[in-house]
């Protein structure tokens, strides 16, 4: 566990934690966002959107599992 030599150390260490979780979680959802527009394109045009469907869910997911431990700490 951390510790902490003033209250100022400790607001800045967890404002930190939180900005980078903020921002994982927005890339995140970017990532899920470009992944369901990408399937849907491949789905109307009859091509194979397995890869993109899985893949780029599994990195949005993980993005926002980290984003949200970052945050919650």
């Amino acid at each position: 566990m951390k510790t902490f030599n003033s209250p100022t150390e400790k607001q800045e260490y967890y404002a930190k934690r939180r900005n980078r979780g903020l921002r994982a979680a927005g890339l995140g959802a970017f990532v899920l966002g470009l992944g369901f527009t990408l399937q849907y394109i491949l789905y109307v045009n009859g091509l194979s959107f397995n890869s993109i469907m899985y893949g780029m869910t599994l990195v949005g997911g993980g993005l926002i599992f980290y984003a949200a431990v970052e945050i919650l700490g």
